[in-house]
């Protein structure tokens, strides 16, 4: 870890390392590192371009938003697919992994996790990958210009995102393509999408009318 690598360590010398499940936080720091380099490059880029290049005018809040979103799906490819690569030439495809490793049967590894000796598994498996997606549906939501079909879109959007990851864990060895997974990204896209109608879309709107 280049940036975060201090305080990764403070964690787990200070009785991070008692975790039974750890390994996942340092996953998530290993992520975070990877997600702050490349959004640092990213940014330059991005500023380069809006001066240079773009013409319209820029809105701030929309801008911020997208920058948003775009941390967060860097974080969640080095979190679910590159957990091991920092940089693309270390990339390694197989595409001779047989299909049959494929769990197409909704809900049979996360019963096995349910009849096992901890259940830090199994609610990593739930709501890890519930959690995981909550933020796509809100920021899908709101970088999107006003549309009536917008929280239809975004929920198409954030599925066929989740059947990708899956595809891309399999294809580079990253993890096991599982139908539960993108259940879960599932229900947690839904309930980013529903958290964004009900309480920020709601408040939007009550801005406006008060300024009218």
């Amino acid at each position: 870890m280049y940036l975060v690598g201090g305080l990764y360590h403070f964690l787990y010398q200070h009785g991070g390392y008692r975790f039974i499940n750890f390994g996942i936080i340092r996953l998530g720091f290993l992520a975070l590192d990877k997600t702050i380099i490349y959004f640092i490059i990213y940014l330059i880029f991005r500023i380069l371009f809006n001066l240079f290049m773009r013409k319209k005018r820029i809105s701030f809040k929309r801008e911020v938003l997208f920058d948003f979103f775009i941390f967060y799906l860097v974080f969640v490819l080095f979190f679910t697919i590159f957990r091991k690569q920092y940089w693309p030439w270390q990339i390694q495809f197989d595409f001779r992994r047989p299909i049959n490793e494929v769990n197409w049967v909704p809900f049979v590894e996360t019963l096995k996790m349910k009849n096992g000796i901890t259940k830090t598994a199994l609610i990593y498996n739930c709501l890890g990958n519930i959690i995981l997606f909550v933020p796509c549906g809100i920021l899908l939501c709101a970088i999107k210009k006003k549309n009536y079909a917008r929280k239809i879109i975004t929920f198409f959007e954030g599925f066929i995102f989740s059947i990708l990851i899956e595809t891309a864990q399999f294809v580079i060895h990253s993890g096991q393509a599982d139908i539960d997974d993108v259940i879960f990204n599932t229900i947690g896209l839904i309930c980013g999408i529903g958290i964004y109608h009900f309480i920020f879309e709601k408040k939007i709107r009550k801005h406006h009318r008060k300024r009218s």
